[in-house]
């Protein structure tokens, strides 16, 4: 039996793994009968679909992301790689977990980061991830 994400379909919060999605509606619809519940109610009928097309791992993968990509860059000064268009040339500074723009050059240096060494170019993919601050137009 081959398991995995590819082949299989999970049974809600279980953790089960099912070869073919007809094996997990066959289980679903015996887990279902064990509870109970009336597959004839529309509330139930939703939830029951819901759970169908939910995929546990890309869902929790989707919520830890941008944390993550936005811890990777605390602190430091990013730009979208590329150059061509007028967003690849804003810098921002990711602080709290946030990206903030930086209007003012003068901003950089008194605080303590030099230009254009410590400004990392990163995906525009990972860019976007991280949440918008409000922009840093002080000069210090």
């Amino acid at each position: 039996m081959k398991l995995g994400p590819e082949s299989a379909a999970a049974h809600g919060s279980l953790g089960l793994w099912y070869e073919s999605a007809g094996d997990f509606r066959s289980a679903e619809r015996e887990y279902v009968k064990s509870l109970s519940f009336d597959t004839t109610d529309l509330e139930v009928r939703a939830r029951l679909d819901r759970l169908r097309r939910r995929n546990p791992v890309a869902a929790a993968q989707a919520v830890t992301q941008p944390d993550a990509i936005a811890k990777k860059y605390e602190q430091q000064l990013v730009r979208r790689a590329g150059g061509a268009s007028p967003e690849d040339a804003k810098v921002y500074i990711v602080i709290e977990g946030k990206k903030r723009w930086v209007t003012n050059a003068e901003w950089i240096q008194a605080h303590g980061y030099d230009w254009p060494d410590d400004v990392h170019e990163i995906p525009a993919s990972e860019l976007d991830a991280i949440p918008t601050g409000p922009s840093i137009k002080d000069k210090k």
